[in-house]
């Protein structure tokens, strides 16, 4: 279970930019005007990597700590070490890739 609450949540408000941890890699960073972000926490060649999740409370407490436990998952059973963020990165650029080629091909 997590140190985080959707009470705790709801009521957090700051007076500079504060980072909670959840546990699990989970962390909700708040701003002072009440902005609040999921964050997946993780390290990769001892550097520290933080991928976005979602805002709250358009994404859950409960759907954070899902999408964490699932990187985290994909993160324990990679071959190789699985960059989550290098990973969204590579996605992005095939789909512009795709695109083109697609529009490309349309003008023929």
């Amino acid at each position: 279970m997590g140190k985080l609450s959707e009470l705790k949540i709801k009521k957090l408000q700051v007076e500079k930019k504060t980072t909670l941890s959840d546990g699990e890699g989970l962390v909700l960073e708040v701003t002072p005007t009440g902005v609040k972000r999921f964050y997946f926490r993780y390290k990769i060649d001892n550097k520290t990597r933080w991928l976005p999740l979602g805002y709250y409370p358009e994404m859950s407490l409960t759907d954070a700590r899902a999408e964490a436990s699932r990187l985290n998952m994909e993160r324990r059973n990679a071959v190789t070490t699985l960059d989550p963020l290098a990973e969204r990165e590579r996605i992005k650029v095939e789909k512009q890739q795709q695109a083109e080629i697609d529009r490309v091909e349309a003008e023929k």
